[in-house]
């Protein structure tokens, strides 16, 4: 993307499809957990197909962002640099945990991952170049 526009939008279960997400509880729905952001611009969130948007703000292992597959991801650029935005996340099987709506923020501390872990032992990155 340019840094003048806004990225396209890109859908929470993309990202888990694209990392190979798969968890052993068949029964369990499936989401992520943003754990980290880095960018001069500004990451977003949807929860409601693209009509709203809000600003994901500052994330940690221990404050990650809970996104339900249905939400969508999006990085609006600062208008002046080129960069590498990245976000870094934690599947999340939604086992415990309240998915974010809207305004209102799920946060979680995702410290503790694997077994029987409502987050991945393993985490994956996500990248957009802009220019």
């Amino acid at each position: 993307t340019t840094e003048d526009v806004a990225s396209s939008s890109t859908a929470v279960s993309s990202l888990l499809s694209s990392a190979g997400y798969a968890d052993v509880d068949s029964s369990a729905v499936s989401g992520i957990a943003l754990t980290a952001l880095t960018g001069n611009g500004t990451w977003q969130y949807s929860t409601d197909s693209g009509t709203n948007w809000f600003s994901v703000g500052t994330v940690s292992s221990s404050s990650a962002l809970l996104l339900s597959a249905t939400a969508q991801i999006r990085y609006m650029p600062d208008s002046a640099n080129g960069e590498t935005a990245t976000f870094s996340f934690r599947a999340w099987d939604q086992t415990s945990g309240t998915a974010t709506n809207g305004a209102t923020k799920g946060l979680a501390d995702t410290s503790t991952t694997g077994g029987s872990s409502a987050f991945s032992a393993n985490s994956a990155q996500a990248s957009l170049t802009v220019s």
